[in-house]
């Protein structure tokens, strides 16, 4: 099959990234030919189809105020990536769609053009855009359900977005008006890399097909080290949701050295911490992946202390196929991933205590034999193999019919 995969950004820039190129790489593996739909950036992939891919659209640096917005912003609906993706079209052909995140630069607007020449659409659900503005189920501190039943006021009511009224009003307008408008409604079939995010997406309103499609690891891509290791680690975004506060305070009371690779908006706040402290805490920034890998075999295990719901993580897929085990929050989809005292711990969200204790009682246990488990287990449950063949089912079944 020609099957085009579309994603925002067409770098290594976080999960779905890592999902989208490991993905093509499945693919093109099993004999599907990959077309590229993306946005123009200078760190970009090569990619042959690069000349149709949409302007580039940049909102980290837009602000709380109406001066922030830049001109010929539209989040909603991108007339220019729709007529980009139209010119691919008319020149190559596709048999199917896997779409990953679209939301904002690449918007729904090129869900028409497929759907135009009768091409199947899958989209993977990597957040909760769909049920919430923010994306995260998570604001002031604490998880939100608030929006779920359409009732996206809440977003302009409790500044959900960046602490902005203005902001949170956009948010809040945009998803009223893709639900208006139905612009997710002509994917064929959503998929889901956790249980929970369908539990929740039900719980929510969301009445579209999802399937449970979890992420693959190519394990061969990854040396594990058993060894003992030296630190606690995490690594991710350095952010509120994240739960580095809880993990830092967790550390200083089991007196466990801690090293945090990732970068982010609490990054200087937390350093401000850490400074007022005599604690082993050390900020490695943003690794590259042979980086990232080195600072995981280095360690005793990783810990993932989320505050909200994480659907997936690789942070924990990727520590197990390094032979390293895992503490997480037991919330959202990290409870799926975990098997306490096989693959790692859980602990109670947000309680510095517990997670101390989880530390304390993880590092008397026999970590060499966990972290075979752990990789026998992402093998296993995570294999690409499974996922090239779930997801070609998925895309291959208007395809199929059409024939």
């Amino acid at each position: 099959m020609d099957v085009l995969v579309a994603n925002k950004f067409h770098y290594l820039r976080g999960g779905a990234e890592k999902n989208v190129f490991d993905e093509k790489k499945i693919l093109a593996g099993l004999g599907h030919d990959i077309l590229d739909f993306s946005m123009s950036h200078e760190e970009n992939r090569p990619s042959e189809y690069s000349r149709y891919f949409a302007q580039n659209m940049d909102f980290t640096t837009v602000s709380s105020s109406i001066k922030g917005f830049p001109k010929g912003m539209n989040p909603a609906y991108n007339l220019d990536a729709r007529s980009r993706i139209e010119g691919l079209l008319t020149d190559h052909h596709v048999d199917a769609a896997h779409l990953h995140n679209i939301y904002h630069q690449l918007t729904p607007s090129i869900i028409a053009p497929l759907k135009k020449r009768d091409i199947n659409v899958v989209m993977t659900l990597h957040d909760y855009k769909l049920v919430c503005p923010n994306y995260l189920l998570y604001t002031g501190g604490r998880t939100c359900d608030r929006c779920g039943g359409k009732r996206y006021y809440n977003c302009l009511a409790h500044k959900c977005i960046k602490r902005s009224h203005l902001m949170s009003l956009y948010g809040c307008l945009q998803s009223y008006l893709t639900g208006l408008l139905g612009l997710y409604r002509k994917v064929d079939v959503f998929t889901s890399p956790s249980r929970f995010l369908i539990q929740k997406f039900r719980e929510l309103g969301f009445r579209r097909p999802i399937t449970h499609l979890p992420l693959p690891i190519l394990a061969n891509e990854y040396r594990p080290d058993y060894g003992p290791g030296e630190y606690i680690l995490y690594a991710g975004r350095v952010s509120a949701e994240k739960g580095l506060k809880t993990l830092i305070t967790a550390c200083e009371s089991a007196k466990m050295p801690l090293r945090i690779a990732g970068d982010g908006p609490q990054m200087t706040g937390l350093k401000e911490i850490v400074a007022s402290k005599s604690i082993d805490v050390e900020f490695l920034g943003h690794l590259d992946e042979p980086g990232l890998h080195d600072a995981v075999r280095g360690s005793m295990f990783t810990v993932v202390p989320s505050h909200w719901y994480e659907n997936q993580p690789y942070a924990i897929l990727e520590s197990f196929a390094l032979g390293k085990p895992v503490i997480g929050s037991d919330l959202g989809g990290i409870r799926e991933l975990i098997m306490a005292g096989e693959t790692g711990m859980l602990f109670e969200p947000g309680d510095p205590v517990d997670l101390a204790d989880k530390i304390r009682a993880l590092i008397r246990l026999d970590l060499d034999g966990m972290g075979r488990t752990c990789r026998d287990w992402v093998i296993q449950n995570h294999s690409p193999d499974k996922y090239g063949e779930s997801l070609s089912l998925l895309l291959e079944r208007r395809w199929i019919q059409k024939r």
